[in-house]
């Protein structure tokens, strides 16, 4: 998918519902971890979607002769560990709709992400949810903190975070990032959660 917002193969994502945005985003994520796993030593081929009804996460990979997959999970908007998901996600989408037609480009965010220590409290309790589940290839999770989801927060906040985050005794995960931004350039970075 290209950066371009132009360009003929980018989606139109005001079309898009809530599945179509989620799956457009988990693509868009996955592809960029395996990317920053290969500058790991990991190899990482063939990505392509996970089958939540056969036991995969939400991507799988070829790596060294057997399948691997990653988990992706967002401390943010959407995924926010309860059945209202869905509604939360289209009263964000409608707001979003709202302000960039009536006060510029500016997107509301939730208070609960806007500081440090809500968004180390709701990694944590992500971690914590998605180390209860199984899959049927071994699988990393990252846990997806960029600004479009949590406002000021930034890969500067990274080290801070990932060393009070704490794994959960018998998860099942090879191993656990957390996935920011740099503020100013925009990079991606990942932090291994220890």
């Amino acid at each position: 998918m290209s950066d371009d917002p132009d360009a003929p193969d980018r989606p139109d994502f005001s079309t898009m519902s809530v599945r179509e945005l989620r799956t457009a985003h988990e693509t868009a994520a996955t592809q960029d971890v395996a990317r920053h796993l290969r500058s790991f030593g990991v190899a990482a081929d063939n990505v392509r979607r996970g089958n939540p009804d056969q036991g995969e996460p939400d991507a799988i990979f070829d790596s060294a002769h057997r399948t691997l997959g990653i988990e992706l999970t967002c401390v943010g908007y959407y995924e926010r560990g309860s059945r209202d998901s869905d509604e939360f996600m289209r009263r964000s989408w409608g707001d979003l709709q709202d302000l960039l037609r009536v006060d510029g480009p500016t997107m509301l965010m939730g208070p609960e992400l806007m500081n440090f220590d809500a968004v180390k409290t709701f990694a944590q309790s992500l971690l914590e949810q998605k180390c209860a589940k199984h899959y049927r290839v071994p699988t990393f999770l990252v846990i997806c903190a960029v600004m479009g989801h949590v406002g000021l927060t930034t890969a500067d906040d990274g080290p801070a975070i990932v060393r009070d985050l704490r794994v959960p005794t018998g998860c099942p995960f090879e191993r656990v990032y957390l996935r920011m931004q740099r503020n100013v350039t925009g990079e991606i970075v990942l932090f291994q959660v220890a």
